[in-house]
């Protein structure tokens, strides 16, 4: 299998190789017939015609980074695609992302270029033109040394809140993250891969476009969230890439096709009664763990275990003292977070990423994922909650300090502990009052990380010593 050193160097390869051969096939919503197969040669055309443009207009004007909207169409993927080519940093956010979200992100990272492409119902983003231009080099994105060069692309670590860090990948470092996965699941040139995860999240990117690109494996686009549903019956896909709770939605309806035979499970928890579910369907399923910050997958279940996941071959994975999982993944890893010197620091020490994980190797090497160090949850769909800043900012908004957030089926509810006058009122006035005050918080954070239900407890939240929230003994009083 070719180790790929960039997305030039991928579309240059199968563009020679098999010009005419199918790269992605696109649908249409209304109809079942108005599939269009894009190939290879058109692709790489496509997309080397885009990074002229780009190149030029950089040029013109010093523009060095460029958000792009993704929609998941084949033009964004052109666009991505050609922003690295061009060498023209892109940062991805998801076009779905609130307006007011979108212009604090596109101040923070500099931008001053934003791809939208032809969709009408993107909101317009405030302060656009009041932004500027960065026109540094690659290197001034981060003091942290790296051994990688390609082209910057940057991912949001989760959600697109300031609760999310901007990391900076290259795509260099996406490619080999594609090699390394398929070193250990190989997919054929007759597969169809389903791509539904959104392009934002390097899980979806890389496993939804750079895995099955790397093999010459086609690529069929999904249609968007209205579509979601009846996309494997549109394609006929044999391989798709999902998170924990689109597995367990599509198994309860019944919504895979008959000729799926692997799905790559990813960015969260399984429960195992899915897993076991799909294979009985005839389904392989394997379960993939890897981070934003080393370009997606480390490791990846390949035996009858999903649970445990063997080593890719670029990286190194040791168990500290404590139990925390510490990656080592010099082809993959992030270049920091961006201008973020002293964020980095404290996660790249040594060489080695502190996932903030926790977990264990087993007798043949393999990995084991028990937990979460860091105070942080994270959800079936693969959303992530800073818990503690999160709580933080809920605090201040409800003027009250003894405040915890738990996540229970799935869901995200808020253990709320009344103070002063608060305990004279009703209890229904009171929720009321609460979710009132929150209110401005839930508009700017995604729709998955919003609060669905306010409990009340008559016990101050409990801590430890130095003032941790005791988690488990919070559920068992307030929940269990």
């Amino acid at each position: 299998m070719r180790k790929f050193t960039g997305f030039r160097d991928v579309i240059e390869f199968w563009g020679e190789r098999d010009p005419e051969g199918t790269a992605f096939i696109t649908g249409s919503a209304g109809s079942a017939d108005k599939k269009v197969e894009i190939s290879h040669g058109k692709f790489r055309r496509d997309v080397i015609r885009r990074s002229r443009e780009l190149r030029a207009a950089r040029l013109s004007d010093g523009v060095k980074n460029e958000v792009i909207l993704c929609d998941g169409t084949y033009e964004c993927l052109c666009e991505i695609f050609g922003a690295a080519v061009s060498g023209t940093c892109s940062v991805l956010l998801n076009y779905r992302t609130p307006g007011e979200i979108t212009g604090e992100i596109l101040a923070n990272v500099d931008a001053y270029r934003l791809w939208k492409g032809s969709r009408e119902d993107i909101p317009d983003i405030p302060g656009l033109t009041d932004t500027e231009p960065f026109s540094g080099t690659v290197d001034e994105y981060t003091s942290v040394p790296s051994e990688n060069s390609g082209t910057p692309v940057v991912f949001f670590t989760s959600g697109t809140t300031s609760m999310g860090k901007a990391v900076v990948l290259t795509d260099e470092t996406l490619m080999s993250s594609a090699w390394n996965g398929g070193e250990m699941l190989p997919l054929k040139r007759e597969d169809l891969l389903l791509s539904i995860l959104p392009l934002d999240h390097v899980f979806g990117f890389v496993c939804g476009v750079l895995w099955p690109l790397t093999f010459g494996c086609p690529v069929a686009l999904g249609r968007g969230p209205l579509n979601i549903f009846r996309d494997f019956e549109y394609y006929r896909p044999t391989v798709v890439s999902l998170v924990p709770s689109m597995l367990s939605f599509f198994l309860e309806h019944h919504g895979f096709n008959s000729e799926l035979r692997l799905a790559l499970i990813g960015a969260g928890t399984c429960k195992e009664k899915y897993i076991r579910q799909a294979e009985e369907a005839g389904i392989r399923i394997s379960f993939g763990y890897g981070l934003t910050e080393t370009s997606s997958g480390v490791a990846i279940s390949t035996g009858g275990d999903p649970f445990a996941m063997d080593i890719c071959p670029d990286d190194t994975i040791k168990i500290a003292d404590d139990g925390e999982i510490l990656i080592k993944a010099p082809s993959c890893m992030m270049k920091g977070y961006y201008k973020e010197p002293e964020e980095t620091d404290k996660v790249l020490k040594d060489g080695f990423l502190h996932s903030g994980d926790m977990g264990y190797l087993d007798e043949d090497g393999r990995l084991h994922i028990s937990g979460r160090k860091k105070e942080m949850l994270v959800l079936e769909d693969g959303t992530k909650v800073f818990l503690p800043e999160y709580e933080e900012r809920l605090a201040g908004a409800l003027g009250n300090s003894d405040v915890a957030v738990v996540a229970v089926d799935d869901r995200l509810m808020l253990v709320y502990h009344p103070e002063g006058t608060e305990t004279e009122k009703e209890t229904e006035v009171l929720i009321g009052e609460i979710m009132e005050r929150m209110d401005p918080v839930m508009k700017v954070v995604p729709r998955g990380q919003r609060i669905s239900r306010v409990i009340l407890t008559d016990r101050a939240i409990p801590r430890t010593a130095t003032g941790k929230i005791r988690r488990e003994k919070l559920l068992e009083e307030v929940v269990l």
